[in-house]
């Protein structure tokens, strides 16, 4: 006679199947149980790291993209200052020199 598995069937949750065909399982070991509880709440931890993280990038981008808007339209004024000066210098209008139709 051989020596028996003593920890044979402690990391297996024990499966069983009802009359109507629904599996059921019996919790497994405790240790089993607090692991996953444990990964559980560190990739909990992970998700809202990597959340904060998101929303501080997306912040940024949004300034960014506010003081992009801003210089545009500077820049477009700036422009057109020039455009009306350069027809103005030259006697006609801006279309004309710009060639807009």
């Amino acid at each position: 006679m051989g020596k028996p598995d003593i920890g044979a069937g402690i990391y297996h949750s024990k499966t069983s199947q009802t009359a109507d065909g629904i599996v059921t399982m019996a919790p497994g070991d405790i240790t089993q149980v607090g692991m996953l509880l444990g990964a559980v709440a560190t990739l909990g931890t992970v998700i809202g790291v990597l959340w904060k993280q998101t929303q501080t990038h997306f912040h940024a981008v949004n300034e960014t993209l506010d003081d992009t808007k801003i210089k545009l339209r500077d820049c477009e004024d700036d422009r057109l200052r020039i455009w009306q000066k350069l027809a103005e210098n030259a006697g006609c209008r801006v279309e004309d020199i710009r060639g807009d139709k």
